[in-house]
């Protein structure tokens, strides 16, 4: 049965995370719910090698191609049109992404967003992945409120 990692806050607000066995995110996030938590993020758990710390080799040297980043900018786009919240939209674009790399990058821009940062900062946060033209096209449209 798969693990799976999860986020969540308890009964008087604070975050905790933990792990947690289940057949999908969905029965995952039922579990959590069964022990009076609000799951605010549930991913399926890694390997046994990521488990002892490593990445594994495809996850480590996934390359981003010039196609995902341009499929990633369109989604985020129609979503920031649509009104989708950020943290959201974050969440919906990392489930949807089938590259290991972006994912992680997705996964970690949304931390940081929940633990305060600017758009532009979780952005800049990856600068191997996001021009300097792109962040600060993020920051140009983050500052005139018509990003």
């Amino acid at each position: 049965m798969p693990t799976f990692s999860y986020e969540a806050i308890n009964e008087i607000g604070n975050p905790i995370s933990g792990e947690v066995e289940a057949d999908s995110v969905k029965m995952a996030s039922e579990i959590i719910a069964s022990r009076g938590l609000i799951p605010s993020r549930v991913t399926e758990g890694r390997k046994t090698f990521a488990k002892r710390g490593g990445k594994s080799f495809k996850e480590r040297f996934a390359r981003i191609t010039p196609q995902e980043l341009i499929l990633f900018t369109k989604q985020f786009r129609t979503m920031i049109r649509a009104g989708v919240p950020i943290l959201n939209l974050l969440q919906v674009l990392e489930n949807q992404t089938e590259n290991s790399r972006l994912k992680r990058v997705l996964g970690t821009m949304s931390r940081d967003i929940k633990e305060g940062a600017s758009l532009y900062d979780a952005f800049s946060a990856h600068p191997d992945i996001f021009s300097s033209l792109y962040r600060n096209m993020i920051q140009a449209g983050e500052a005139s409120g018509a990003l």
